[in-house]
């Protein structure tokens, strides 16, 4: 009898085994598949840098300019401040506000006690950013938030591309404009472009956003922003014609879409 018991005992004990193993399949099944739906949730990422050059009154803008990048369908990895004139407080007050897009994209904020002008920023910006493309935006500037959309159509139809420039809009828009004939210019024609108007002007006549350029990160290893006081506040147009004259009139490297990717804050609401 004592016999009968202990094997009913140890027959049971099996039963049971077998059910926690059953159970704690069905868990580790639950928490792969719980894995995947989070992964599922996180944004698909260009591999882009984009980077802001400020100073510390911009510092209210900035918030803004992150929700406007973080709209984005796909969000870049990181978006490199350089704040220049900074203290040790203006640089703790950008790096807490940018703690709730981190989840989204990476922050990486550089700070200079000094005062610089733009394009010393955005060449230190260049010189730290890891994406494979570089981008640029002004403290007061943001981009549509169908920027990325677009941009990630010319990356899959244009595998040699190392240059995109867009046009503007004084109107924040929701949705992509449809309604328009938009331009389209590359190659030769941009090339053209940038030859007959060289000796006139600074910015190309096209209807570009000279300062939200995005370019291949292998163009800065050659091209960076003129930082001589006789280009202050134009360093951005004469960064898009240095760019266009190192890769010259190749088709399938510059692009211009004239839609209107980016917006300009208007000074009344700065």
């Amino acid at each position: 009898t004592q016999h009968a018991s202990t094997f009913e005992c140890r027959d049971k004990n099996l039963m049971f085994s077998k059910d926690f193993i059953g159970n704690f399949r069905i868990l580790e099944l639950r928490f792969a598949f719980m894995r995947f739906l989070m992964l599922m949730a996180q944004p698909t990422r260009l591999s882009l840098s984009i980077v802001v050059p400020s100073i510390v009154s911009d510092i209210p803008k900035i918030s803004r300019l992150l929700q406007s990048i973080s709209a984005q369908l796909y969000p870049p990895v990181e978006v490199v401040v350089v704040l220049s004139g900074s203290s040790s407080e203006s640089c703790y007050q950008v790096e807490v506000l940018s703690l709730q897009f981190e989840r989204t994209f990476n922050v990486i904020v550089v700070c200079h006690r000094e005062l610089q002008n733009q394009a010393k920023s955005r060449n230190d910006g260049i010189k730290i950013a890891e994406g494979e493309w570089i981008s640029f935006l002004d403290a007061d500037d943001q981009k549509q938030p169908f920027y990325s959309e677009i941009f990630a159509r010319y990356l899959r139809s244009r595998s040699n591309l190392k240059l995109f420039i867009h046009g503007y809009s004084k109107l924040l828009l929701n949705a992509e404009p449809v309604e328009h004939a938009w331009e389209v210019v590359e190659g030769d024609e941009l090339w053209n472009e940038e030859i007959s108007t060289r000796d006139k002007h600074p910015h190309l006549a096209l209807p570009v956003m000279h300062s939200q350029a995005t370019v291949h990160s292998s163009v800065t290893k050659f091209v960076l922003y003129r930082t001589e006081d006789q280009y202050f506040r134009l360093e951005d147009s004469y960064f898009v014609r240095d760019a266009i004259r190192f890769l010259r009139n190749s088709s399938s490297t510059i692009v211009f879409d004239s839609k209107p990717l980016g917006w300009h804050l208007p000074q009344a609401e700065q």
